[in-house]
């Protein structure tokens, strides 16, 4: 059970990391124009609409990389070909996505995409990683 625990912590924390160094890049590509004031919310709603589509599909491209991220780790952490680690990670990725999605004002095709990306792609990080585990076993269970 802790391993389970680690396994979703750890990939949770990789996921974050790639995310959070895939939207630097994507903001030095778009630079932002001006300072979001927290105590004018209209100013929010502005500065995102006038952000050129560009720097939401670099959003969700970065989404989607790190919960493929975050299911690979976990799936690492806990070696076995057990898809639940993977897709708790990627079921906090997509909470963290909402949180984000509530504090920030987005058009309605970013919302949908965004809260669709997550747990599919962290599935394939499990996937990719979970049959490293399955052919291993197998393996073992020939030469026993």
């Amino acid at each position: 059970m802790l391993r389970k625990i680690i396994a979703v912590i750890f990939g949770f924390a990789a996921g974050v990391t790639i995310i959070a160094l895939m939207e630097t890049l994507g903001w030095m590509l778009y630079p932002a124009g001006h300072e979001i004031s927290l105590k004018d919310p209209s100013s929010g709603a502005t500065y995102f609409s006038a952000l050129p589509d560009g720097v939401f599909y670099i959003v969700l491209i970065s989404w989607a990389f790190g919960s493929i991220t975050a299911g690979m780790v976990s799936t690492l952490v806990i070696r076995k070909n057990n898809r639940f680690p993977a897709l708790i990670a990627g079921l906090l990725l997509m909470l963290s996505g909402i949180i984000n999605m509530i504090m920030m004002p987005h058009s309605a095709w970013f919302i949908v995409s965004g809260i669709l990306i997550f747990l599919p792609f962290s599935y394939i990080g499990y996937k990719l990683t979970g049959k490293k585990f399955s052919q291993s076993n197998n393996i073992r269970a020939k030469t026993k």
